[in-house]
């Protein structure tokens, strides 16, 4: 998307300009750090001449997010332990998530999970961009935690004909922005854009947020942010308002061990209760989550995205997901606890799975029932709550 086919109403404009606005200690930490070259102590001063800032700041500096090595105190001190890149989107975050908290209110939608899909789209982001070696992995984070703003700007200016439309792509009828296009002839990545503008975020940046739901050149930062939204989306940690993916990300083989998409997966959880935490998004949670053993389910799927998709799944629900061969069943020291196949077992199979009690999950007629295509938007959470009505059965 460019700046000839950005058309946004008048009167959504204004709305734009009357929403909160970024402290002024954000927008030059944004400004300066476009320039060439910046100092430390540049930063620091920056930071330091809003106390508020300076306070949040250091509040997740010294949080399990960050994980700095010892007690910082100052902003000097932090963004020499960080670096620039990192202490700039720590800075951006906190005010960003201040802000959203404000508008969070009017949400039709559990506000906490509004907020904590955000905020996983934000690490992931960075995840990946650290992955491609993009020059800017905490530029990635904030266009990450900037993703879904616009939802809130057409909030705040369509009001509850906008809350209806969030409903109606909640019950999956069709991707949430297809339906803000046929409404309003715009989404909510272009509204974003404009309170990214608004805010005087780098055009990267919004071009980020304008770009998400869109083709971008690979590895570009709306193709980062794009992934990591549905990637998020797939292993349903928060919840937007919208159901479908666009595109499965990773391979079946990614999610072996140590396959890097199996340790995001895996570590995602944590690391967003202590981001939630320590930007203040949602509630605080005391104590470790308990550590269980992952029941063990096997697949038998052609495609390799859907079999990837299906594993990413069953692997955030808790679940060990693996590949399975015609004998993996009876053969392994122990029987799975369940078997996904898209190919309709043998009567001896079946009868061998029945007494070994495997409950046996069919695909292929799941797909068939519901037009599952890999080459269409793909609704996770009809898929999710298959998977999860079948394996608690």
């Amino acid at each position: 998307m460019t700046d000839q086919t950005l058309v946004v109403p008048d009167d959504l404009l204004n709305s734009v300009r009357d929403l909160p606005v970024l402290p002024t200690a954000v927008t030059r930490l944004l400004s300066i750090t476009q320039q060439a070259e910046v100092s430390i102590g540049e930063i620091a001063r920056v930071i330091e001449s809003d106390p508020t800032l300076m306070a949040r700041t250091l509040h997740v500096a010294n949080s399990p997010l960050c994980g700095t090595p010892r007690r910082v105190k100052t902003a000097q001190q932090a963004t020499v332990l960080l670096g620039i890149d990192a202490i700039v989107s720590l800075a951006v975050g906190v005010s960003v998530a201040s802000v959203q908290n404000q508008l969070h209110a009017k949400l039709p939608i559990d506000a906490d999970a509004f907020g904590r899909h955000s905020i996983a789209v934000a690490l992931v982001t960075r995840k990946l961009a650290r992955r491609v070696k993009f020059p800017s992995p905490g530029e990635a984070f904030v266009a990450g935690l900037l993703h879904d703003i616009g939802k809130l700007v057409l909030l705040m200016h369509y009001g509850e004909a906008y809350a209806s439309l969030m409903m109606r792509a909640s019950m999956g009828e069709k991707p949430l922005h297809a339906l803000e296009q046929e409404t309003y002839g715009l989404d909510h990545a272009v509204a974003g854009q404009a309170l990214c503008r608004h805010w005087n975020v780098p055009a990267s940046i919004a071009e980020a947020v304008a770009t998400h739901h869109t083709a971008s050149a690979p590895h570009s930062l709306g193709d980062l942010v794009g992934a990591a939204n549905d990637l998020v989306k797939t292993i349903q940690l928060g919840y937007s308002g919208n159901r479908f993916i666009a595109a499965v990300q990773g391979t079946p083989g990614d999610l072996s061990a140590p396959g890097w998409l199996r340790a995001l997966i895996v570590s995602l959880q944590a690391e967003i209760t202590e981001a939630e935490e320590a930007l203040g998004h949602g509630k605080a949670r005391n104590g470790q989550q308990k550590q269980i053993d992952c029941p063990l389910v096997q697949l038998q799927i052609g495609h390799p995205e859907e079999q990837t998709l299906l594993m990413s799944m069953l692997l955030a629900m808790g679940f060990e997901p693996a590949e399975m061969t015609d004998s993996s069943v009876f053969d392994a020291p122990s029987p799975p606890f369940a078997i996904i196949t898209e190919a309709p077992p043998s009567d001896r199979q079946r009868q061998a799975y029945q007494q070994l009690d495997v409950a046996v999950l069919d695909y292929a007629a799941f797909r068939d029932e519901h037009e599952v295509a890999i080459d269409r938007p793909i609704d996770v959470y009809l898929l999710g709550a298959w998977l999860t009505g079948c394996l608690a059965a």
